[in-house]
């Protein structure tokens, strides 16, 4: 796992400070193997410690005479055009157990009592005495209107045994509304010493009444061990916000990631970030397969805060194949933070992908005679992507990257090829973002295959 971090300082156009450092997460008795392990969390079927909870899944609600641990304590929704947005807080009222793999259903239904939307979903534990948040956003059809919603607890296990507790804290909750779409962020702190996977954000607003006039949902990739990550969660609003709420939870597809040498398959070098006066946000870094096999699926996530420790923006995403020995000009996207935000500092996270193999056995693709021109005085950077392959390939990804003299990234810019003939070469113009000034510029350029492309058609 590679955690770097960055310090904007300038105005205009602010060149990042360099510090890189790596974090890599210990488990005591671990053998040092090659490649990640998923480890499941707790099964589904319950052990005489456990109590099935008194609420059997019925299509229609029936009277709950045995009571449940689990209840709504509240439940909101408001509808805007054909987005509806449905917020609802559980707490587990009982104050010594976990109650856990809580089965939700949450419904939408019309003035006439016609079910208009139903999600499902599953949270794997509500610790003793927790409450979290849950926000569901449905896309209806044109004229159609929702008159009420429902929370339904299906089922779940209380847990007597169970010693797991809640890894997860949010710090500094903040909301941005200054672009399309406003957003909820925060620091997601993983107190445990496992990575975990696949975990599921959820973010509530209130106003300054205590009314519930937001939410949002998205969820994240990978939370390191004993480390944190920037969040931030699209959301629907109907008013102004004066408090910001933060929920966690593991879902039916979250897995633990024990520590090991396979942290090290990737290897970052010779990065840096800079923002411009409009909030733009370009850079890059040399990334490394330090292994003799493909990697698959390497993941990253940059987080842009300001000097208070405010999220202002986060880009994640995934590198779908890195090849033996393969390094590669990393360059994501050119961004945008809020326009009501002050970018200054930057933390960017590796975690390495699992081992595994491609549609192809090598990267046929390569880059040459990567430039940067000024048409109207304006910097726009091209090169030449080659393809090897006696095949068409449908599209590729290219990542361009300046650095000064010293060997520092200045600027960076990132496109899609389109077609890409066999056996030929293609001129691919990138949109990029330089720090002046640009005399003795070194320009590199990589091609990435990105999954899904079509080969020979």
């Amino acid at each position: 796992m590679k955690r770097l971090k960055l310090t904007f300082s300038a105005l205009l156009i602010l060149l990042l400070a360099l510090s890189a450092a790596l974090s890599a997460c210990a488990q005591a008795g671990l053998p040092a193997e090659a490649r990640a392990t998923a480890t499941p969390l707790p099964a589904v079927t319950p052990t005489p410690a456990e109590t099935e909870l008194a609420t059997p899944f019925h299509p229609t609600a029936i009277p709950n005479l045995a009571g449940n641990p689990i209840q709504v304590s509240e439940l909101q929704y408001f509808q805007q055009g054909t987005r509806l947005t449905v917020i609802a807080k559980l707490i587990n009222t009982l104050e010594k157990t976990a109650v856990r793999d809580v089965q939700l259903e949450i419904l939408a239904l019309d003035d006439t009592g016609a079910r208009i939307a139903q999600a499902f979903d599953e949270i794997k534990f509500i610790f003793a005495g927790e409450t979290t948040g849950v926000v569901r956003v449905f896309d209806l059809q044109a004229d159609v209107y929702a008159e009420k919603t429902e929370v339904r607890i299906n089922s779940g296990y209380i847990d007597q045994n169970n010693t797991y507790a809640q890894p997860f804290a949010f710090k500094i909750p903040t909301f941005f509304g200054g672009d399309e779409p406003p957003v909820m962020t925060g620091w997601l702190h993983n107190t445990h010493t496992v990575t975990y996977t696949e975990v599921a954000l959820n973010a509530i607003a209130y106003n300054s009444r205590g009314e519930i006039i937001g939410g949002g949902r998205t969820s994240i990739e990978f939370v390191p061990g004993t480390d944190r990550v920037g969040v931030s969660v699209p959301s629907n609003f109907i008013g102004q916000p004066a408090l910001i709420e933060l929920y966690a939870w593991l879902g039916p597809h979250s897995a633990a990631l024990q520590s090991g040498s396979w942290w090290n398959a990737v290897k970052v070098k010779d990065w840096n970030f800079l923002i411009t006066s409009v909030n733009q946000v370009a850079g890059g870094a040399l990334l490394s397969n330090s292994t003799d096999q493909t990697l698959r699926k390497t993941w990253y996530i940059l987080t842009v805060y300001d000097s208070n420790g405010q999220v202002n923006l986060v880009n994640k995403g995934f590198i779908d194949t890195l090849w033996p020995g393969e390094k590669i000009n990393f360059a994501p996207p050119l961004l945008k933070a809020p326009t009501d935000s002050t970018p200054s500092h930057a933390d960017l996270l590796v975690v390495p992908g699992e081992f595994g193999q491609p549609a192809l056995a090598y990267n046929p693709l390569r880059t040459s005679q990567a430039i940067v021109e000024f048409p109207d005085n304006q910097p726009l950077g091209k090169v030449t992507v080659v393809n090897n392959l006696n095949a068409p390939i449908s599209d590729a990804a290219v990542m361009w990257v300046a650095r000064n003299r010293n060997g520092t990234v200045v600027g960076s810019g990132y496109a899609s090829t389109g077609r890409l003939d066999g056996t030929s070469s293609k001129i691919i113009e990138v949109p990029v973002c330089i720090l002046p000034p640009y005399d003795g510029l070194i320009i590199s350029a990589s091609v990435l295959l990105p999954d899904g492309v079509k080969i020979g058609e």
